[in-house]
């Protein structure tokens, strides 16, 4: 289970395209068959080729990022916000830029920001 990057290059993903995401799910054994065909009544799915759906980090791991160690170390000091801002350049500022149209997210940052 994971999410199906490129899923609106699919035939079928172009249909379902909500800029909301797919999941992708991959049934490897009997038991994971059955629990899918159990669950299909309940879900909206559609078939995809390997090729399709096959993503690099499917066919090999990922490497290991060189501050893997450095970013473990910050985590452990219980610190959110250091961790978010510092690897993944996370800040109010940039939440309300994805959240909210431009000059609306604009004031709301100045009004949350004004001392």
């Amino acid at each position: 289970l994971g999410d199906f990057w490129g899923f609106e290059k699919t035939d079928q993903g172009k249909k379902y395209n909500d800029n909301k995401g797919m999941s992708l799910l991959f049934t490897n054994t009997e038991k994971g068959g059955f629990l899918f065909e159990s669950a299909k009544p309940e879900l909206e799915w559609f078939e995809s080729g390997r090729d399709e759906c096959f993503q690099n980090p499917l066919r090999e791991p990922c490497k290991v990022p060189s501050n893997r160690e450095e970013f473990w170390q910050d985590y452990a000091k219980g610190d959110f916000q250091l961790v978010a801002k510092k690897y993944a350049g996370y800040s109010v500022k940039t939440y309300f830029k994805g959240a909210v149209p431009g000059k609306l997210s604009r004031k709301i940052y100045k009004l949350l920001h004004k001392r």
